[in-house]
Formats: C-alpha cells, sequence, structure tokens
C-alpha cells in the first residue's frame, strides 16, 4: 500500500453537488485526453490523488460561480433591465420600493452562459 493509499480522501464537503460532479467530469476528460496523447502516469494516479484533483477542480469552479443567491449582472444596466424597472415603477403606482424595481432589473439582467 502506498502513502497516497493510506492518506484519508479529499474532503470535497464544501461543494454543492452540482460542482463536485463538474469537477469529477473535468478530472475524467483530463485524465483521458492524457491517456489519449500517449501518457500513461494516469493509470498510476490513487483514489487519493483522483480526489485532490476534483477539490482543486471545484475550488476552481466555485470560486468562478457566484455564491448562492447571487447572480452576474452586468455594470451598466442594460435596455431591458431599465424598462422591467421602470415598468415596476409604474406598477407600483409611483411609490418607487427600490428593492422591487432592483429585484425586476435583475430579473431581466442576460444570463452568463459562462462556466456552465
Amino acid at each position: 500500500m502506498t502513502t497516497d493509499e493510506k492518506s484519508p480522501r479529499a474532503d470535497l464537503s464544501a461543494f454543492d453537488v452540482a460542482t463536485i460532479e463538474r469537477a469529477r467530469l473535468a478530472v475524467r476528460e483530463y485524465m483521458d485526453w492524457i491517456s489519449d496523447t500517449g501518457g500513461d502516469e494516469t493509470g498510476k494516479l490513487s483514489p487519493f490523488a483522483q480526489d485532490a484533483l476534483v477539490h482543486q477542480f471545484a475550488w476552481y469552479l466555485s470560486r468562478r460561480s457566484p455564491p448562492s443567491g447571487y447572480r452576474l449582472v452586468p455594470v451598466e444596466p442594460t435596455r431591458e433591465m431599465i424598462g422591467a424597472g421602470v415598468n415596476e415603477a409604474h406598477r407600483q403606482g409611483g411609490s418607487y420600493a427600490a428593492s422591487e424595481i432592483y429585484r425586476a432589473m435583475i430579473a431581466a439582467a442576460p444570463q452568463s452562459t459562462e462556466g456552465k
């Protein structure tokens, strides 16, 4: 038994299931790429080493995605966002509840596809 096999498995509990699955897929694709390019080292990676790679990919992916409850939106609002804010203000009859206007504008923001 090698030192790696005696080591504890990488702790993935800090990451959500979707991030872990994306990381596992990335590691599998990376290992397949190494194998396809003539590298024979992939078969020598212990489960701990594979988990460590998954942990690193999950960490990277979690830093590229906004935290739960957050969305990436443009620095400057789009026409659609401004229109949604104006429509919400009109719907409120001029009371201008900023939080409702803000929510309407965020809902109208373009969806980011980066990292998906």
